[in-house]
């Protein structure tokens, strides 16, 4: 697998740091504590409440793309805002002036919408676990991952500790919340496909993975990490995770799941707080 077909490491890093010419693009006083930034090579997602706000693109080092969902730009509108709109250097300055304003509208128009309880629990989740006050023992670094060789997405990536190792591991997380009826499938048709892929392309998702931690770092979005993280470079040390919100412990659709389970798999019930299972 080539670093191109898993691009997850962000191209212009340098444009969002504290001088950097788009550092108003995750500036927390103008988009807010809320709001989850994610890497994808010449673009970053921003997401707000499981959806993503807005996805914003590096078509060269002086030229860019911004793309908003059009049914977020309803039930108000942002009247000089297209769903897919081009800046240079320029042209993207009222986008920078205006930009806590555009974030909040943004915000208020998917608050309106709605995005589903599911969306919402892995926001939850994904928040409670980059908090430092709560002490995670995970910490998630990307979601919504397009697997390499499908068109099927991984739900979490969170890296965690391996014990008694200076090392950390890579967790794959599958998020159900309610009875869905997708939870008995959740091994057998997404984590363990999902680890196989995973594990095929291992070294060169866990370079990615790498210089997205220092990345992410470099313009504080991962201030709760504050000792050197190394990624293991042994496939076998990654996890398979589920995880079920608003269900009970012992529902006929989880014991069904957990015949699936090897013994490289966990399964946290109602707990936003991702605890591990080896401490």
């Amino acid at each position: 697998m080539s670093n191109k077909v898993f691009a997850r490491a962000l191209c212009h890093i340098d444009d969002l740091k504290s001088r950097g010419k788009l550092s108003f693009l995750r500036n927390k006083n103008l988009i807010g504590a809320d709001i989850d930034i994610q890497f994808r090579g010449d673009y970053l997602n921003l997401y707000y409440k499981g959806a993503s706000l807005l996805k914003f693109k590096w078509l060269s080092q002086n030229s860019y793309e911004i793309t908003i969902s059009g049914k977020y730009l309803k039930p108000v509108g942002i009247t000089w805002l297209k769903p897919k709109s081009t800046f240079d250097d320029n042209s993207i300055q009222p986008v920078r002036k205006n930009f806590k304003a555009i974030v909040s509208q943004l915000k208020s128009n998917i608050r309106y919408l709605g995005k589903g309880n599911e969306n919402a629990f892995e926001q939850i989740f994904i928040e409670n676990n980059c908090n430092s006050r709560n002490k995670p023992s995970f910490a998630v670094i990307d979601r919504q991952v397009v697997v390499p060789g499908s068109r099927d997405r991984l739900d979490l990536v969170a890296i965690s500790k391996i014990k008694d190792s200076d090392e950390y591991r890579l967790n794959l997380i599958e998020l159900k919340y309610g009875a869905d009826k997708r939870i008995p499938d959740v091994h057998g048709r997404q984590l363990k496909k999902y680890y196989d892929r995973f594990k095929d392309g291992y070294s060169v998702i866990v370079e990615q993975y790498q210089e997205i931690i220092k990345q992410k770092r470099s313009i504080g979005l991962l201030p709760h990490s504050t000792e050197e993280v190394l990624i293991s470079k042994d496939p076998k040390t990654m996890r398979k995770v589920a995880v079920f919100g608003n269900i009970r412990n012992g529902h006929p659709l989880i014991e069904s799941a957990k015949r699936q389970f090897d013994k490289d798999t966990f399964y946290v019930i109602q707990n936003n707080i991702l605890e591990d299972p080896e401490k």
